[in-house]
Parts: C-alpha cells; structure tokens; sequence
C-alpha cells in the first residue's frame, strides 16, 4: 500500500467524522465545525456503546446555553370530567424549564501508520467504520463518567479530574436531593435490592422503567449468593449467560462505577519503618465515619498511598491491640518516612447502588462539535483533536435512591 493510498483511507476515516486538516486556508475556514448530520450520527454511536447511555435522556441543542423541556415523571396529564361540562377540566403536561449551560471539553487521540498499514494487510476494507467505533466508544466512556462521576469540587491535578470537575454528576446530585441510605460498611447481601424498593417514593415505586444501576462487582456477589442457594434458582443461576434481574428489575451494570468509595483517605495514627515493610496504626480510622471499631475493621482492605512518591498497596487490617496494616514493600521509598502525614489511608471494599428510572438523567450535548487532524512526522501517527460541549441535569432528583458504603469484602477463599 502506497502512502497515497493511506493517506486517502484515513481522509477518508476523517471525514466520516467530519475532521478538517489542522492547517487553516482561505478555503478552510470554518473551524473544523461538524455539519449537523455527522453531530446526529456521533452522538447516536457514542450514545449506542454504553449501556447507561442508552438508557438516559440525550439532548441535543444548537445553544451552548439555554433551558430544556423537562417532563415530571410518573405525573398524569388526564382527569375525569362531566359527560356535558369538561370546563372545570384544566390539567396540562407538568414541564420544568431546566436551564443548562454546556461546559467546554476537548478530547485527543491518535491513529498510527502502522494501524493503517495492518488494516490494510489484514484485509480490513471498512477501516473508517472501525476507526469512528473505536473514537464513539473512547467518548461514550467520558460520557457515562461524567454523567455519573461529575464533580465540580474536584481538583485539576489528573487528567480525570480535569474531566469530571466541569459538571456535578448522578453521585453528587444524589447527595442533596435524592433518598441516601448510608449502609456504614455493612456487608452486602441481597436484602439490599428490597431495601432500595422499600424507600423508593410510591409514585416512582410501580414505574415499569425502574433500573438498578451498579457495579460489576454487587453484579458478581449477588450472582454468588443465589448460586448458592440449594434451588432451582440457584441452579440457573450457574448456568445463566445473562445477568440476573434482582426483584425482577433488571439491572444497568457500570463500570464507571468504582468499587473503592469509602470515605475520603485520612492520614493514619503512626508509620513505622519495618525495614522491608511498612506498619501503619489506623486508630484515626477509627470512627463512625469510617470503621465502628476495631474487630470491624479486622480483614477489611485499606489502600495506603505514599504522598511524596504517590505509590500505593492495598492491605488489609488486622487486630494487634489496636486496627493496623502492614505493607509488602516501602511505597517507592528509599529512606522510609516515619511521619503519619506523609500517608493516606482509605477504605476500598465500600460501593454504591441506585435505584432509579434513568430518565431522571439527562444528558445535553451541543451541535457545536469541532474536530481538527494533523499528521505527526515525529511520531509516525494521525493527531486528531476533537471540541465539543456538554451538560448533565438531574431535574427529578428524589426520583432517585442511593445506598452509599456497601461493603463488598474481596473473597480470599472459595
């Protein structure tokens, strides 16, 4: 394959997704701006790659700021009237007019010629449809995080920060508004999924499009619990090629939804230098906010970070007098530290479940998309750059209920 030859197939690619060359003519001006219908078909792939992205509202509007037309859920639209005089009939559609205010985001990504070349001798003849699924699954990812993991109280430190603190997300929102149970590190078991249903509002509580929505790793243990079960139900569950639906409402399993969120880290009692290891004293985790005391905290795990070098382990604790972990290696350090702050300490066996109807979410995504291409001689690679705008509204946030720190142990035997 010549170089024209991939140079036209990745033009080719890049137009599909309405990328300009980077260099700005007298010809090519307008700024690499997508035209509506490359917008419509983006955000649909994108939308189509993640399962709690197909389930959410999608917006799409043409300002980078402005309301949109937010139906209430569950409210009714009809009432009985005389069979001569429906006057005194005057129920409309309940709307909320929910102002929105797209945040500007800007992603990066690469295609190398070496990709094109083995496209080519793979016999890959569709290579643009790979390469724009490829671009609207990478983007579907930031979206389902940021719908659920926005937070604008985030720090701008990491690149996932610098994603995340533009909006407040599902996790956040839920914090004020929504009906949180803090389950305080209690083990989960399934009794959990009633619970949910039980504080749900009762006009939400028969809503046939209720979803749970949670982590792959409730997903796992509850599978593990019915399979237990010494029925016929525990027997399908071993043999099942599909998630269980618990109490019949099926579920939304999100793998942006981490299984470490405990409490925010704190630093420990005291480090001590065990020369190959290191011996930390939890007694500041200690407490309600945390662990309730020190047998409950006894085979629980604790991710403990080195400050000055940012390495990490996971431990887990154990009882000697008082709650303690120990490390397998000195955290990157040469000369260990002996200095509590020098450390954080958390808990990372702690997640959350929702219960909701995903329509509560919505999504708003601007028809300004710009997207920009240039080629690399350095790296021997396709640049491609990508702007665009976007929005998370929770309208109907008590339409959604949350438990907060359930303990999900990591088994160590089986």
């Amino acid at each position: 394959m010549d170089n024209q030859e991939i140079l036209r197939q990745f033009t080719t690619a890049a137009g599909r997704l309405g990328f300009q060359k980077g260099v700005m003519t007298l010809e090519n001006t307008n700024f690499g701006i997508m035209p509506r219908q490359a917008v419509e078909e983006l955000v649909n792939l994108t939308v189509s790659q993640n399962d709690w992205l197909k389930e959410i509202g999608t917006m799409k509007r043409q300002a980078r700021s402005g309301t949109v037309p937010v139906m209430d859920l569950n409210g009714n639209i009809s009432e009985g009237v005389a069979e001569n005089d429906a006057s005194g009939a005057d129920k409309e559609i309940e709307t909320t007019h929910v102002p929105y205010h797209c945040k500007k985001f800007k992603a990066r990504w690469y295609v190398s010629y070496d990709d094109i070349r083995e496209a080519e001798a793979a016999g890959i003849d569709n290579f643009e449809n790979e390469v724009m699924l490829a671009f609207s699954r990478a983007l579907g990812n930031d979206f389902a995080n940021l719908t659920l993991n926005g937070d604008t109280s985030l720090d701008s430190l990491t690149s996932m920060h610098r994603l995340l603190n533009q909006v407040d997300g599902v996790r956040k929102r839920c914090d004020s508004g929504a009906h949180v149970i803090d389950g305080a590190g209690k083990a989960f078991d399934k009794g959990l999924f009633t619970m949910l249903e039980d504080n749900l509002p009762a006009r939400y509580a028969s809503d046939p499009n209720l979803r749970w929505l949670l982590p792959r790793r409730i997903m796992t243990h509850y599978k593990d619990k019915v399979q237990q079960l010494l029925t016929g139900l525990g027997d399908q569950a071993l043999v099942a090629a599909f998630d269980p639906n618990p109490n019949n409402i099926p579920p939304i399993v999100c793998p942006q939804l981490s299984p470490e969120m405990g409490p925010a880290a704190i630093a420990p009692t005291s480090a001590v230098d065990g020369t190959t290891y290191i011996t930390l004293d939890l007694t500041t985790l200690v407490t309600a906010l945390h662990i309730a005391d020190v047998d409950a905290g006894v085979g629980r795990r604790f991710r403990v970070i080195c400050v000055p070098t940012g390495e990490s382990e996971i431990c887990t604790g154990f009882d000697d007098t008082t709650l303690k972990i120990k490390t397998i290696g000195l955290l990157g350090q040469t000369t260990v530290s002996e200095t509590a702050s020098d450390y954080t300490v958390g808990l990372v066996d702690e997640t959350e479940v929702y219960l909701c109807n995903p329509k509560a979410v919505n999504l708003v995504m601007c028809y300004e998309v710009r997207n920009f291409w240039e080629f690399e001689s350095n790296n021997d690679r396709f640049r491609m750059i990508t702007y665009y705008f976007a929005d998370t509204l929770i309208p109907n946030p008590d339409a959604i209920v949350k438990v907060k720190r359930i303990g999900v142990t990591q088994k160590s035997t089986w």
